[in-house]
């Protein structure tokens, strides 16, 4: 997505003050007010008081509240100047939302603010990685104002030609600068690694406009300076580790104890490398991909390495698995735009599936989103209906891109705070929104949707055992809820309003696109939800409803009776025996879902054992353990969320630590780092343990996601026996010292003789012989001497150049001119000698001394003289 194409929604509920305070924040203000929490911030339960500081003579006025809804709320008095800050006391008990402050004097001065109470940020600890976002400057008031609502990571670029502004000069003060800010605000870190220094990139021959001047967006003309680069960032931040809650946004109150993460969240190799952030060829990039992840597991086995911001361009996620890099990233990231959910229907059915095609399929997180309002819809009062869409897709991380204050009125309620004029953070509406959209779901576990009426889209989760809905509707309806004594339903602002009457029955609730929270339903509500969201898993491609084709999975169901035939059937028995409990004896009930969730589990194993027969696992057999997993942890959460009302769900710390250091253990099998050997779905299956053991981690591990990790584990134990490994860590890459750059692609001029300078990486722990052979097609001419190049290679270095060479034949026949596309959608003309295809995919293949097998790298080239 360009950066400029951020979505803006007008701020209706502020319409009633827009012109007063734009005009406001424009004029001269008397005096700085001040509060002790960047954005005017209290927490729920705190008193209000603002610090008053003016010039002149002191001078007493009058001041009154406004809150979100227009209505006043408090008056008083106050006194300012003579240079003394002046204490303006406003009291406790202020419920959450924004307020705006209006201050006149007895000389007829006038002045506007605003301030807000928001839940603590710590309040209702879960999934901390919703609501993030990608935020690039050092401002400390912005990091501490971002964690006063919750934010637990930031995306930042760490750009390489900042790090490296001189071939071998390494500058890490924008590393240093930012992994304070993190450290001392709590927040975890997305660092963008890539772009390429103006000394070592490759300006494309055909570039205009932005092409020809934009040096970071060219590839670099090597990699052995890319991975010096990446390998002391990765050492710079790599330890690291940052506390939550952090004293900083919870001061002056104190914090509780603290949970520990490592700073860097998750790595992404460079930012929409399939858009216009990257303008070389792709097999280029993908030399970079390579390198980064192996210096990045080198130093966390763990670590999270992200592929480039993707767009969701098929081509060049369709030529990244042709090229076996499908093994050096652990997920996909996205910039979605517009209407979220119909966004991720469009994303999750396109580019990811080539993964299915292939056998490895990769989750996506979105680190760079442009979430548009409904129609009708103000930013605010969008906040709690995004959360919910975004769990309802089982999202781990969404990166909002903007949100950095402006000076402007308060009435625009795109950023989600604003500077007064005096420079101070002044909060939102949407600042609040989203703290309070975070507060209500982030710890709730989601059961499914519900079936209420048509043209309504209600979403069931589970706070503490008890059911919880967010609901809108298309248009403005009335739906009948059945309710128990003392619900209500919660706005925007987290403001509740009772539901119903004293005594338990249905109760009418008025509709609108405006999401709402409601509590204290009926408990029967929970079984259905329970029941549609299993139809979900079981009657669709992966775990959603769309009617857009999939090409390489059925319905789930149906792809894994391959495994058994009953296993759907014998499903749908044990959770409709845990939807009836559910109703007649709810303690039975997490023991009837553990039995469900076990059935999934075991037919996970099922298709393992049907794979182990077959001699192979297969593309169809990964996807359906995929899919399998998936269900196990929902049901997992579901279970521990419904067992909390008897407060006996969390495991024991010593039975989770033995499965932690199994998991630990399996893994260091599993990738044989001495020999550079991984299984690839068996660490897919690990990695779905681990994180399920990290996210969970605050809040303590129940039965249900400690048995989702077990069943995991003993998947990935079982694929580690089974599955063919692949060789790694030994990384080949490639330039092209002849080939005339351009956008997007390279050309390989016919008639000349074309180097190719080769290097090889060890990642392994042992030495290693390396011997290489560049596929070319049969036609062109290869010196004899230069069919098969060998080296030798120390651990953790790389090999000296191995150059092979060779001539594209140019016959004395008539050249054509033919036009080809380069990913992107770029055209290349090109004079191509008659019977010659324009296009052509170079590869490299190699062994080690000891018969091991090395991936394969390709290079899709062009062949013909462009005409530029």
């Amino acid at each position: 997505m360009g950066k400029l194409s951020f979505f803006i929604c007008t701020a209706l509920g502020l319409v009633l003050f827009g012109s007063a305070w734009g005009e406001a924040q424009g004029a001269d203000v008397f005096c700085r007010i001040t509060a002790p929490r960047p954005a005017r911030t209290f927490y729920l339960g705190e008193g209000v008081a603002l610090s008053l500081q003016g010039a002149g003579p002191l001078r007493s006025g009058q001041y009154s509240v406004v809150d979100y809804y227009g209505q006043t709320v408090d008056t008083g008095t106050f006194k300012v100047g003579a240079e003394t800050p002046q204490r303006l006391a406003l009291g406790g008990g202020w419920p959450l939302g924004i307020y705006y402050l209006h201050l006149v004097t007895s000389t007829g001065e006038r002045q506007e603010d605003a301030f807000c109470v928001l839940p603590r940020p710590d309040a209702n600890q879960g999934d901390y990685a919703l609501f993030s976002f990608h935020y690039t400057d050092g401002r400390p008031d912005v990091w501490g104002a971002l964690s006063q609502i919750g934010c637990r990571v930031i995306r930042h670029d760490m750009g390489w030609p900042n790090l490296e502004p001189r071939p071998g000069q390494l500058d890490f003060s924008v590393a240093q600068r930012v992994s304070a800010l993190a450290q001392q605000y709590g927040i975890q870190l997305i660092p963008i690694l890539g772009y390429t220094p103006a000394w070592c990139g490759q300006k494309p021959l055909d570039g205009t406009g932005r092409v020809a001047v934009a040096t970071h967006t060219w590839p670099s003309d090597n990699t052995t300076h890319w991975q010096a680069a990446t390998r002391a960032l990765v050492q710079f931040l790599q330890q690291r580790q940052v506390a939550w809650p952090a004293t900083a946004t919870l001061s002056p109150q104190a914090a509780p104890s603290q949970d520990y993460h490592p700073l860097v969240h998750s790595w992404e190799i460079w930012n929409e490398v399939d858009q216009g952030f990257y303008y070389g060829y792709w097999g280029r990039y993908l030399d970079l991909l390579r390198i980064a992840e192996q210096e990045i597991k080198a130093v966390d086995p763990w670590a999270t390495v992200l592929y480039g911001g993707s767009t969701g361009h098929w081509t060049q996620l369709g030529m990244t698995y042709t090229a076996n890099g499908q093994y050096y990233f652990d997920k996909l990231a996205f910039h979605p735009g517009g209407d979220i959910n119909r966004a991720l229907e469009v994303y999750f059915t396109g580019a990811p599936q080539i993964g299915n095609g292939y056998g490895l399929y990769r989750s996506a997180t979105f680190t760079e989103s442009y979430p548009r309002c409904p129609p009708g819809v103000t930013d605010p009062q969008y906040m709690l209906r995004l959360y919910t869409t975004l769990r309802k897709w089982h999202l781990d991380t969404f990166c909002w891109f903007g949100g950095a204050p402006e000076t402007s009125g308060l009435s625009d309620a795109g950023p989600v705070f604003r500077r007064d004029g005096n420079g101070d953070l002044l909060p939102n509406p949407k600042y609040v929104a989203l703290g309070v959209a975070r507060w209500q779901l982030c710890h709730a576990k989601y059961v499914g949707p519900l079936s209420l009426r048509e043209g309504v889209e209600g979403h069931l989760f589970l706070r503490h055992g008890w059911p919880f809905l967010v609901i809108w509707a298309d248009e403005a309806t009335t739906v009948t809820l059945d309710v128990l004594p003392g619900a209500w339903v919660a706005d925007e602002m987290g403001r509740r309003s009772p539901l119903g009457g004293s005594q338990a029955g249905p109760a009418q609730l008025r509709l609108t696109p405006v999401g709402v929270a409601v509590g204290g339903l009926n408990v029967r509500y929970i079984a259905q939800a329970l029941r549609n969201q299993a139809e979900v898993f079981l009657t669709t491609q992966q775990g959603f409803v769309t009617d857009k084709p999939f090409g390489y999975i059925g319905p789930l169901e149906r792809d894994a009776s391959a495994g058994w035939s009953g296993w759907a059937t014998q499903f749908r028995n044990d959770l409709e025996g845990a939807a009836r409990l559910m109703n007649t004896d709810p303690t039975a009930a997490p023991a009837a879902l553990g039995q469900a969730q076990a059935g999934v589990n075991a037919q996970v194993m099922n298709m393992l054992r049907l794979a182990e027969n077959q001699g192979q696992v297969s593309a169809r057999c990964q996807s359906v353990v995929w899919r399998l997993q998936a269900m196990s942890e929902w049901l997992g959460a579901v279970l521990d969320s419904y067992a909390q009302r008897w407060g006996n769900w969390v495991v024991a710390q010593a039975s989770v630590r033995p499965l932690q250091n199994d998991v630990e253990a399996l893994r260091v099998e599993a990738t044989s780092p001495d020999r550079g050997l991984a299984r690839p779905i068996a660490l897919q299956s690990l990695r779905r343990a681990h994180e399920q053991l990290q996210r969970e981690a605050e809040g303590g591990l129940g039965i249900g996601a400690y048995r989702a990790v077990q069943g995991e584990y003993e998947a990935a134990s079982f694929l580690a026996r089974i599955e063919r490994p692949v060789m790694k860590s030994v990384v080949i890459t490639a330039d092209f010292r002849d080939a005339k750059q351009l956008t997007k692609s390279l050309a390989l001029v016919p008639g000349k003789e074309q180097r190719v300078r080769v290097f090889v990486y060890n990642y392994t722990a042992r030495n290693i012989c390396a011997y290489l052979n560049l596929e070319v097609p049969s036609s062109w001419k290869v010196p004899a001497s230069n069919l098969s190049l060998a080296c030798s290679v120390p651990p953790g270095e790389y090999s000296r150049p191995l150059v092979f060479k060779f001539t594209i034949p140019a016959p004395p026949g008539s050249w054509e001119t033919q036009t080809a596309q380069a990913p992107g959608g770029f055209p290349v003309n090109l004079r191509v000698p008659a019977g010659l295809d324009p296009w052509v995919n170079l590869r490299i293949r190699g062994a080690l001394g000891d018969g091991r097998q090395l991936l394969p790298v390709s290079y899709p080239v062009l062949v013909g003289d462009p005409i530029l």
